[in-house]
């Protein structure tokens, strides 16, 4: 397509990336994470939901920051 920009990509400094990819719409967001925890996953989607609500279905790769199992929380929910 001529005339269209250039797609600038941010330097990813971080080794580990978290995707969300909406299947229906396509909307991607991408998140360099420093680990591959479960605890950083769980901060993320926590932050997430508000955003654009509970999914009905998460998939995932089965990396291990979705085979572990989080800690309890405050209320005694993950």
């Amino acid at each position: 397509m001529l005339g269209a920009p250039a797609l600038v990509l941010p330097e990813l400094t971080k080794p580990f990336t978290l995707f969300f990819i909406d299947t229906f719409s396509g909307w991607v967001e991408v998140y360099p994470t420093k680990k591959e925890t479960s605890t950083v996953a769980k901060k993320i989607l926590e932050e997430n939901f508000p955003r654009f609500g509970i999914p009905k279905v998460l998939g995932s790769d089965n990396g291990p920051a979705f085979v572990a199992q989080s800690p309890l929380g405050h209320d005694g929910h993950p």
